[in-house]
């Protein structure tokens, strides 16, 4: 005969299970990189995240319709949790016109239809997106650059957008090559998210505005790629808009030498670079501040970091024969893009705010 007591117990012992099968199945998910290899790989969803969450704001740098599908709800979710936790220690009434006590993270009065502060990732993607288009501009062409240039080459490619989000000139070629991970998320990503990615599709949400898209894998710790390009399409007798954005810190120190080597080997009179680079006198205060971040993904993206440059990145460049245009630290560029947005006030007032320059430069 079954005892009332034993049902009871039985029931309990059922419902902890659930409840510990629960528990455990949402830190497998918090912890893990969904269909990507790791936090390298999954940054390039981090990076989609912020673009996500500033493209809602009235106010937003640009939109990027198409962002929060390829960051995915992970993504996201660790990126409001991330800014959310940078207003916790401020008040503030979300009326219009009254009293708002400043804090990390927190808007300006002036500023009060954003839900959060303006990040340093909105702030980057702002300011490439202005350069990619100054480079591209037909405005460019003079005596000492007499061809325009219609060819984009992005590496380390992650979930960029700009195919499909900016207003290209006409007969841009779009090239993006990541690591093998990185293009089948996206590729499976563009799908769903219904983007046109070859000039026969027709009846795309959102339509490609560059004249052809191609991307492919290839290992940038490796020089195989460059015949890689030339394949799909790329020509070394054309300028070229080089885009590294958030790469050379990952790979090694000799394979990004390489990287900055054979892009100005291959590249024509008028070609540009714009990418990011870390400085190693910051290299300590870098590790130090992804130690404190309450986002897990970035926090393990600490020790990823392997390949810095001395301060004077301007000859350092100018070895592997590109010449420094333009130089922009983390720090100075909140106050270079959105002066009138708060900023991320935690990052701010950190060492490591002046660790990474973004940089414009031409072939020498």
């Amino acid at each position: 005969m079954i005892r009332a007591t034993d049902v009871v117990l039985a029931a309990a012992a059922v419902c902890g299970s659930v409840v510990l099968w629960r528990y455990f199945k949402r830190q497998e998910s918090e912890d893990s990189y969904e269909d990507l290899t790791g936090p390298v790989s999954f940054s390039s969803r981090m990076v989609a995240a912020y673009r996500a969450v500033e493209s809602r704001e009235k106010d937003a740098l640009f939109q990027d319709p198409m962002a929060e599908s390829l960051a995915g709800e992970q993504a996201i979710q660790q990126a409001e949790k991330e800014l959310a936790g940078k207003t916790d220690s401020a008040t503030h009434s979300h009326t219009d016109g009254l009293q708002m006590q400043s804090g990390p993270g927190m808007r300006k009065q002036s500023d009060s239809k954003r839900q959060y502060c303006v990040t340093r990732f909105a702030l980057r993607t702002k300011l490439i997106d202005d350069q990619v288009l100054a480079a591209l501009s037909d405005s460019k062409i003079s005596e000492d650059q007499p061809e325009a240039v219609r060819q984009v080459v992005v590496l380390g490619a992650g979930m960029d957008t700009r195919a499909w989000r900016m207003d290209l000139p006409e007969g841009v070629k779009w090239f993006e090559i990541d690591m093998k991970d990185v293009i089948a998320a996206k590729n499976m990503g563009l799908q769903h998210a219904g983007a046109q990615t070859a000039p026969d599709q027709q009846d795309c949400q959102f339509p490609l505005k560059a004249a052809s898209f191609k991307n492919f894998s290839a290992d940038l710790n490796r020089r195989y790629w460059i015949e890689m390009l030339i394949a799909a399409g790329w020509s070394n007798k054309a300028p070229t808009l080089w885009l590294a954005e958030g790469l050379l810190m990952y790979l090694t120190q000799k394979s990004s030498e390489h990287l900055l080597q054979d892009m100005a080997d291959h590249s024509k009179k008028g070609s540009v670079l714009l990418t990011q680079l870390f400085r190693e006198s910051a290299r300590e205060a870098n590790q130090e501040y992804y130690s404190t971040v309450s986002n897990k993904h970035l926090k393990a993206l600490k020790s990823t970091f392997t390949s810095f440059v001395p301060d004077n990145y301007q000859q350092y460049l100018e070895e592997y024969h590109w010449k420094v245009n333009t130089g922009l630290s983390n720090a100075d560029l909140h106050q270079a893009v959105a002066p009138h947005l708060e900023g991320d006030q935690q990052y701010a007032s950190h060492a490591a705010s002046n660790n990474g320059v973004l940089v414009e430069a031409f072939v020498m």
